[in-house]
């Protein structure tokens, strides 16, 4: 069996608008969804009122309660003020279309080494193309210090066993800052060549890379980013994507962290909303402080779902396991 030996990590509401011409939007500053008043309403309720008469008819000039009016009106601006604040999404997406670093070089993992363990016919999935199995693949495991190992599945046209060790290892490495919850449930990793965006699969627990994507990934320090969000896609989108707890979550908040979330709850919101919760969670300071407090902001509910999840455990269960390398 071949056997290569770890790196060492280096520092580094719609509504139909009302007809009335009187009728305008009152917009509270703590809310997103406007407020609908009657300003009409309200200019005759709490306006002073002329006590000129208009005909020469004599007429009472004893000016009318406006309590139950102002009570009513007031009670509407209460509620108004009383909406749960909401904010837009801070980026696009939450790995690319910022230089944030999430998950730093220097943060610790428990990568040891990779083996090889043949060739084989395997499951090579490939947004590019239908056919699902290629013959030959190159099939290493990743080891752990925490006595966690992951398949990294390397399609054939990587050439040679020594070629395609070299290129699935940044790979191996950036899995190696999982925590171990994850990186348990997380059955393997396909490489191909090629320059797509990573996907990552809910009920096979693995995802997919694209050789020339993981060394742009690598040029602007998105990759371990990069990896965290496909792990979150494989190891837990099944569990809580769609739980009831992370709806809750999701509803209460009422707004996305990214458009990308915004655009696919279901689908995206729990791997963009995880990456920026780690940080914040495992490492806060490390994100600008505005932007910190803007994420609190449009996330609180999310951030303490995943507080549950994050911090139910030690990050490595274990880091004195010496697999056989």
């Amino acid at each position: 069996m071949a056997v290569w030996p770890g790196m060492v990590s280096m520092p580094g509401a719609h509504k139909q608008q009302p007809q009335d011409r009187y009728m305008k939007t009152l917009v509270s500053p703590f809310a997103a969804r406007p407020c609908l008043v009657v300003a009409s309403f309200a200019k005759r309720s709490l306006a002073p009122r002329s006590l000129a008469p208009r005909s020469l008819a004599p007429r009472s000039l004893a000016p009318r309660s406006l309590a139950p009016r102002s009570l009513a009106l007031t009670s509407l601006i209460i509620w108004c003020l009383a909406v749960p604040a909401m904010a837009k999404p801070l980026y696009p997406n939450s790995v690319v279309s910022n230089d944030h670093e999430f998950i730093a070089t220097s943060d610790d993992s428990v990568f040891a080494c990779i083996t090889f363990d043949g060739r084989r016919t395997a499951e090579m999935p490939d947004k590019r193309k239908d056919g699902l199995m290629a013959k030959n693949t190159f099939i290493f495991t990743a080891r752990y210090r925490d006595r966690t190992k992951v398949g990294i599945w390397a399609h054939p046209d990587f050439g040679s066993q020594e070629k395609a060790v070299k290129l699935v290892m940044p790979a191996a490495e950036a899995i190696g800052k999982l925590p171990t919850f994850m990186r348990k449930k997380l059955h393997h990793v396909v490489i191909h060549r090629g320059d797509e965006t990573a996907f990552g699969e809910r009920e096979g627990h693995f995802f997919v890379l694209y050789l020339e994507n993981i060394k742009t990934r690598i040029r602007n320090h998105d990759l371990e980013e990069t990896v965290f969000h496909e792990s979150v896609h494989a190891t837990l989108d099944k569990k809580y994507a769609r739980s009831k707890k992370w709806r809750a979550a999701q509803k209460a908040d009422g707004d996305f962290v990214t458009k990308y979330a915004k655009r696919n709850p279901e689908g995206e919101d729990l791997a963009e909303s995880g990456v920026f919760a780690w940080t914040l969670i495992m490492h806060p300071g490390r994100l600008p402080e505005k932007v910190e407090a803007k994420v609190r902001k449009i996330m609180p509910h999310r951030i303490a779902f995943f507080e549950k999840l994050f911090l139910a455990k030690p990050v490595f269960s274990r880091t004195d396991y010496a697999p056989k390398c």
